[in-house]
């Protein structure tokens, strides 16, 4: 057996070993995976993956030990199915690349805001300084997952009222008048706004040497009855702030490792991250002949293909299935293709091969009619180096023209960007 022959028979051999490891290493790491949460009874609490769960929150790739290694690092929620954030094998920068471990460690998030919150309560005194001290000096905040320490604000304090009654007062004038004679209507029937309400009468003197009044002594009361409102109950009211946290311990950091192994010269990776060999001889005599055959078929099915495939592209009858990436060549400003991606329709993710055009940081991504309108509406997760560098939703104008949507790695570093329909 050949040098080369000996070393894909390693590679398939370690490539094999791959699945076995990973199935031991997921029973030993992540056993609560196949266990049902204490106290769920039976209730389905899976949740759907999310195209943000299978972006890693870190990635890298080093040279560990003489051996090439790609650590990928994500975040989620207990609920996430681990197996969702593995890769098959997959080839980058001339290696073969297979899952060798993941690891699974649980870890708190906490969140924090401002709250503030009203506080009141029933005083009967209307006087501030009465009730500053029925005031705590702060009050413990609990809402939701959130709590807190919460402390009064000594300038929001205030005194609203709360009932009031209705209270009524009578004044009263009495005046006397002399009269001639005991005439009611020679008595005003109002003083001052006043009413008279009463009325009595004296004999003040009398004729001489009779019994006949000669004059008359009227006594008036006037009254008046007004009535008013009256504050009869109080509430202090005062205003606390400060911050609450919530500690959200249902995270999960999975730490997931690649081991690559060098791609032999003259072999390639399939799309299903299969090692293909070349053949092992050359052809016999009849196989010469049946190639020479075959070689003019294929020549006539080029010249078919150059009538009829052109046309067929125009019409959406043929069209291809994978996403083309064209780089921008750095001096002459052209673009060339760099490679070609078969996206899947759950996650649509794939990573930029930089290493394929180094100095290029513009990038054009290039999808026939009929794929895009297979992803249209979808989001798609451009990596690069490691990170994001964009998320493009595709939104075909038609269903006949290609598709295309440019990814710039010179503004990466201020976030992941969404780009548009060029």
């Amino acid at each position: 057996m050949c040098k080369t022959s000996r070393k894909v028979s390693n590679i398939r051999k370690k490539l094999a070993a791959f699945p076995l490891i990973a199935l031991l290493l997921m029973a030993a790491i992540v056993p609560c995976s196949a266990a049902e949460p204490e106290g769920s009874a039976g209730v389905d609490i899976t949740e759907s993956v999310t195209s943000s769960d299978l972006i890693p929150i870190e990635r890298s790739a080093n040279n560990i030990n003489g051996e090439m290694t790609i650590v990928e690092i994500f975040e989620v929620s207990a609920s996430v199915d681990p197996n969702d954030l593995v890769k098959s094998n997959f080839a980058q920068s001339g290696y073969l690349y297979s899952m060798d471990s993941i690891v699974k460690n649980s870890f708190t998030d906490t969140k924090e805001k401002d709250v503030t919150k009203v506080f009141e309560t029933a005083t009967d005194s209307k006087e501030l300084a009465d009730n500053i001290d029925k005031l705590p000096f702060s009050i413990e905040y609990s809402e939701g997952n959130y709590v807190g320490t919460l402390y009064l604000n000594p300038q929001s304090i205030s005194v609203e009222v709360t009932d009031q009654q209705s209270k009524s007062s009578t004044q009263k004038v009495t005046k006397t008048y002399a009269t001639d004679y005991n005439d009611p209507s020679l008595i005003p029937e109002t003083m001052n706004g006043m009413k008279r309400t009463s009325l009595t009468w004296a004999e003040a003197g009398y004729y001489e040497g009779s019994s006949i009044p000669s004059s008359y002594v009227a006594t008036a009361v006037y009254s008046k009855t007004s009535s008013r409102m009256v504050d009869t109950a109080w509430k202090v009211v005062a205003t606390y702030q400060g911050t609450a946290q919530f500690e959200n311990t249902d995270n999960i950091r999975y730490t997931v490792t690649y081991k690559g192994v060098e791609i032999p010269e003259g072999y390639i990776v399939d799309d299903f991250g299969n090692l293909v060999e070349p053949e092992a001889k050359g052809p016999g005599a009849g196989i010469i002949v049946a190639r020479i055959f075959g070689g003019l078929l294929i020549l006539a099915a080029v010249i078919a293909a150059a009538l009829v495939i052109p046309y067929a592209i125009r019409k959406g009858y043929l069209a291809s299935k994978k996403l083309v990436v064209q780089a921008q060549d750095f001096d002459t400003g052209n673009y060339e293709t760099i490679q070609k991606v078969r996206l899947k329709k759950k996650s649509p993710t794939f990573e930029l091969d930089t290493l394929k055009a180094p100095s290029s940081r513009h990038f054009l991504c290039e999808m026939s009619a009929p794929l895009a309108k297979k992803f249209r509406g979808k989001i798609i997760s451009v990596m690069a180096d490691g990170q994001v560098a964009c998320k493009h939703q595709v939104e075909p104008i038609n269903d006949t023209d290609k598709y295309v949507f440019s990814v710039d790695l010179e503004i990466v570093d201020s976030g992941p960007i969404d780009t548009f329909a060029l």
